[in-house]
């Protein structure tokens, strides 16, 4: 059965009518004595969930969240990572969000969600923590626009054990007039919560604030991105931030490769994504970390960062997709 926190009717009708329209989930609310034992999570297909929470994403689908908003999901993550269900509930519940225990049928993996309850289309993403949550943050920063992303993003976290999955909530561009997944001038948008042309600006969304979260954990990221079949120049590109020790980033594309896939790596070659794999506000931070950490021979703040773009003619391949899933999980899963 599905875990939800708090134990108010209101939110128990809420969370069930959000479950129809994914096939009739079982909601239990604890009771504060009854914590932290928890009934058996609901077996699910994690796929299903992902889709549910993003929902339909139009293309102005966006509503920038305030600091108080942003402070709330990060304790919400991390209540829902220690399985703190009444913490999580406090924190969630008054912004439309809610906090989960469930079983992922294909893998076997228990897992924990944060996710929207009803209204979605705020565009604020989901979070999803397989088992403990204590090894790689698996980033999906263009869900929709990159079709596929979302697919490998699952099968990714279903190969390493303890990862959490953040998926953003929005089109890339969303939050103007005329956005959605084409850029429609040279402003950045507010959704664009891996912008490259103006990184700082995804400073205030929700999945930076999450991703910021991870990494104060000490967690290694792998941002999961597409690139357009006409710009790639092999099946997949991986980057790496500056200062960052490249052997994270060389890892995934020897994987990759033996997997059979043609790989570009952006610090030996010259690769056409480069700049929005190592410029990102995501590598950015991680960059920064590590050269911090290099700086004072801190060999705990040398979080590694690769950001993994794909084919866009690979994930239009759903065993393809699985391959390439399976080679980085492997070269992450190896390393920690």
């Amino acid at each position: 059965m599905t875990v939800l926190c708090g134990n108010g009717a209101r939110r128990l009708s809420v969370f069930l009518a959000a479950a129809a329209a994914v096939g009739a989930l079982m909601a239990v609310v604890p009771s504060a004595d009854a914590r932290p034992g928890l009934p058996p999570p609901e077996p699910v297909d994690l796929y299903d969930m992902v889709r549910r929470d993003l929902g339909i994403l139009p293309d102005t689908g966006y509503t920038p969240p305030g600091e108080g908003a942003r402070a709330a999901l990060r304790t919400g993550l991390d209540r829902v990572a220690a399985r703190d269900w009444q913490a999580a509930d406090d924190a969630l519940h008054p912004h439309g969000y809610s906090g989960t225990a469930q079983s992922d049928v294909p893998s076997g993996a228990l897992f924990g969600r944060v996710f929207p309850l009803d209204h979605p289309n705020a565009g604020w993403g989901a979070a999803y923590i397989m088992g403990r949550g204590t090894s790689v943050a698996i980033h999906v920063p263009h869900p929709v626009c990159e079709p596929g992303v979302e697919r490998m993003g699952v099968e990714v976290a279903r190969g390493v054990k303890d990862s959490v999955l953040v998926v953003a909530g929005a089109k890339r561009f969303a939050g103007g007039p005329e956005a959605g997944c084409s850029h429609p001038g040279k402003e950045p948008l507010p959704a664009d919560c891996a912008a490259a042309s103006d990184p700082w600006v995804c400073d205030e969304t929700v999945f930076h604030t999450w991703s910021e979260y991870l990494r104060g954990r000490s967690m290694p990221a792998v941002s999961l991105v597409g690139l357009s079949t006409d710009r790639a120049v092999a099946d997949v590109e991986v980057d790496v931030p500056e200062a960052s020790d490249s052997s994270f980033g060389e890892a995934i594309a020897v994987s990759a490769e033996q997997a059979g896939f043609t790989v570009c790596r952006s610090w030996t070659d010259t690769c056409p994504g480069a700049d929005e794999g190592r410029w990102s506000r995501q590598a950015l931070a991680y960059g920064a970390a590590a050269a911090a950490g290099a700086a004072r021979a801190d060999r705990t703040a040398r979080t590694a960062f690769a950001a993994v773009q794909v084919r866009q003619s690979v994930l239009d391949n759903a065993e393809e997709i699985v391959l390439m899933a399976k080679a980085v999980a492997a070269a992450v899963a190896a390393r920690h």
